[in-house]
């Protein structure tokens, strides 16, 4: 039974009982379809799944088969202490509030930690990006109503910050779900959120004057109805920590988009991606990094691995052609009906290659999404005695399609 706390009296009750016994508050009227309903609890395991990735060898291509979805139980969170008898084990975000240093490359603007804008708990503005002063008055025209901004403790195990720099942080019980500097506003009497990685934005409205609890609701399976209490916590403190990723190789920026280092080049990967926990975090060969939307059942995956591009006969190194040949042989390891089309050569961080445009029907890898037809791009750049693949691909029909973010994260690498 799912318990949630009354908006008005804090007294805990059924998210699926009519009205609050103690206050008489409605509460099935509040939350309305987007409550903790059955279909909601059906698709917090779709929303929690990890993923195993095994590998195997198939001619000359390391086969990588990967997106099999098993039950995920959720890790965890340090600042929870309740909430370690329902935790699994994974990477805990660090409960240090003075932790100042990320893994960045050089201890610049890459490294994790928030931003350390200067917001004032009390301040009812709320000035991010292009968003200028967002002030709001109470209805009898009182300037001084209390502000939304601060910290806030979720029943579903997540904590959230709305910092006064107009950025707000969700800290999820599932740390590839954790997202960082999400556009928030408050506009009458309504908080709203942009969360990029659920591809949805969730909205709650005031329910006292203090407020002491906000319920976010969104009209998406992405997200599930979670009732936030506001703690005695200050923002700036809150955000100031380092977040750990699942792959060691992968440092989290401040922004929330991630870092690594393959082959000799680092790569730059938007926010909305996640770095699920799996097998690839225990190797120094590949890194895989998932898009997902429950709302349109889409997919989109980024793969880089590198190989030898070399076999030795008699001592001597016979290097493997680059062709549309090799870019098929790859890609069948991951789809069905695999077509590759030569782009044209490439330039990769300084680094020559050739790029493919791919397509096919996603292989029974992809569990959730088998036979749906997909496309992308396929890089390979060599470096040494190894080349680096880079597999980009997603569902068809989706919002990326003609984004050219692909392009733009190869642009992006040094």
């Amino acid at each position: 039974m799912k318990l949630i706390n009354c908006p008005v009296c804090g007294t805990r009750v059924s998210a699926d009982i009519e009205s609050c016994p103690e206050c008489g508050f409605e509460i099935k009227e509040y939350l309305g379809d987007n409550g903790p309903s059955e279909k909601g609890a059906d698709f917090r395991r779709r929303r929690l799944p990890s993923l195993i990735a095994a590998p195997a060898v198939a001619a000359s291509v390391v086969m990588l088969l990967f997106f099999f979805f098993l039950p995920f139980k959720a890790p965890t969170m340090d600042h929870r202490a309740d909430a370690a008898d329902e935790g699994g084990e994974g990477n805990e975000t660090d409960g240090s509030e003075d932790s100042g240093a990320g893994n960045g490359d050089d201890g610049d603007d890459g490294s994790v930690l928030g931003n350390g804008a200067d917001g004032d708990a009390d301040s009812v503005s709320v000035n991010g990006p292009d968003r200028g002063d967002d002030v709001r008055k109470d209805n009898d025209g009182d300037k001084n109503e209390a502000s939304p901004v601060g910290v806030y403790n979720g029943n579903d195990n997540g904590m959230l910050v709305l910092h006064a720099n107009g950025y707000a942080y969700y800290y999820c019980s599932q740390p590839e779900f954790t997202e960082l500097e999400c556009p928030w506003t408050y506009s009458d009497e309504t908080v709203s959120i942009e969360f990029s990685k659920m591809h949805c934005t969730v909205t709650a409205r005031k329910i006292d004057k203090d407020f002491s609890e906000l319920i976010f609701k969104a009209d998406s399976l992405n997200w599930n109805t979670e009732v936030f209490t506001r703690m005695n916590l200050d923002p700036d403190e809150y955000i100031n920590r380092y977040i750990a990723a699942y792959d060691p190789a992968v440092t989290i920026l401040r922004d929330g988009s991630m870092r690594f280092e393959l082959n000799g080049i680092y790569f730059t990967i938007p926010k909305m991606y996640q770095d699920r926990e799996d097998e690839f975090d225990e190797r120094e060969d590949a890194l895989l990094f998932l898009d997902t939307n429950s709302d349109f059942d889409y997919v989109s995956a980024l793969l880089f691995y590198r190989r030898k591009n070399y076999n030795e006969i008699n001592g001597r190194k016979i290097y493997e052609e680059i062709n549309q040949d090799l870019a098929v042989n790859f890609i069948g390891s991951f789809l069905n009906n695999p077509a590759a089309v030569s782009a044209g050569e490439c330039s990769v961080a300084g680094y020559p290659g050739q790029s493919f445009d791919i397509s096919g029907n996603f292989n029974n890898g992809f569990r959730a999404t088998y036979g749906a037809p997909c496309s992308g791009k396929l890089y390979i750049i060599p470096n040494g005695d190894a080349n680096l693949f880079v597999f980009m691909i997603q569902s068809d029909g989706r919002g990326l399609d003609a984004s050219g973010i692909y392009e733009e994260i190869i642009a992006g690498a040094e």
